[in-house]
């Protein structure tokens, strides 16, 4: 019998046993030295919120081994980009110190540059390590959104939620989460004898002066094919709108865009 083992990242000596069907057993020790190197992208997906006075992130890259010396990653620029080249800046090179399993690199955005409104898109790929071409790449590209942080408007916001069957959200809701402090939101269902309206309502929630998080989160229930969802800014802005295939989670929205 066999078991295939996916290496993680660690930063100490794995050591791990064997046991084949005969019973006999050997120790299998990682080299963490001289084995082959896996490298990757602690994540696939990021963000760079940029406010006025400019941001600036870190992307990690983390490695199986370790080395006497310092080892530099080449990344490369993904054609599916779609962030100009003023719109951001990758400050230096990518380097995992000596004795280091992870480096780092440096992005910063450019408030001026950037878009007013939506986002735009810088996708990197881990390439190869200078003088090794003996190296496994394992998610090696990273998608980071470049988008302007706004301050979030305050007012009243409206939730204008939709149901195509007529009989409620059954169970499908809007959760809004105003500095941690959380309200839900759902058309009511009919078959609980809840009163009406079961195809469309409107809802309204206030955020006050100062707020520094605003965060919208879908749940599906019972028939989510059939919801719709429409959420406006103090201003009547469309934040975003959302139908049957959204996902479960955080509900996007640009707070520029209020």
């Amino acid at each position: 019998m066999k078991k295939i083992f996916k290496f993680l990242f660690v930063a100490i000596l794995a050591s791990v046993t064997l046991i084949s069907c005969d019973e006999s057993s050997e120790d299998i020790v990682y080299d963490n030295i001289n084995g082959q190197t896996l490298a990757q992208f602690s994540k696939t997906d990021m963000a760079l919120p940029t406010p006025s006075e400019g941001v600036t992130i870190q992307v990690e890259v983390l490695v199986s081994t370790i080395s006497t010396s310092d080892r530099t990653f080449q990344i490369a620029i993904n054609d599916d980009t779609t962030a100009t080249s003023d719109q951001y800046t990758i400050e230096g090179n990518l380097i995992i110190p000596a004795n280091s399993y992870a480096g780092y690199i440096n992005i910063s955005g450019n408030y001026n540059e950037i878009q007013e409104e939506g986002s735009s898109y810088i996708v990197l790929d881990l390439i190869q390590i200078d003088g090794d071409s003996n190296t496994i790449f394992e998610d090696s590209t990273v998608t980071i959104e470049v988008f302007r942080k706004c301050p979030i408007m305050a007012g009243t916001y409206s939730l204008e939620l939709a149901d195509s069957w007529g009989d409620g959200w059954q169970g499908s809701k809007i959760t809004v989460s105003i500095d941690g402090v959380e309200s839900t939101f759902a058309l009511p269902d009919w078959n609980q004898g809840q009163p009406g309206p079961w195809a469309a309502d409107t809802f309204t929630f206030d955020v006050p002066e100062n707020t520094e998080t605003l965060t919208f989160t879908w749940s599906s229930g019972s028939y989510p094919e059939e919801t719709t969802f429409v959420i406006k800014s103090p201003s009547g802005n469309v934040l975003t709108t959302g139908g049957p295939s959204h996902a479960n989670g955080n509900i996007k929205y640009n707070p520029c865009n209020s």
